[in-house]
């Protein structure tokens, strides 16, 4: 079966592809810093007015800035 050299070169480059393919979802998934931004804030209904202000003006820095950085895991 793998003695047309057309079928050979057809599985090296698929293999080559491949591995191409898998290098770059890796570097994608792995090599990238991670962001994420917040979606909501919750405030609770029962805080001072001075409290809901604050949490107000951080829940808008929060809600439209994105945060990034290198994903690091626990030892622990």
């Amino acid at each position: 079966m793998f003695k047309s050299r057309w079928v050979r070169l057809w599985v090296v480059a698929s293999i080559v592809w491949l591995v191409g393919v898998g290098a770059a979802a890796a570097y994608y998934v792995w090599g990238r810093d991670a962001c994420f931004t917040f979606e909501t804030v919750s405030i609770a209904d029962d805080s001072t007015p001075q409290d809901k202000t604050l949490a107000e003006s951080i829940k808008n820095e929060l809600t439209t800035k994105v945060l990034c950085g290198t994903a690091s895991t626990s030892r622990f």
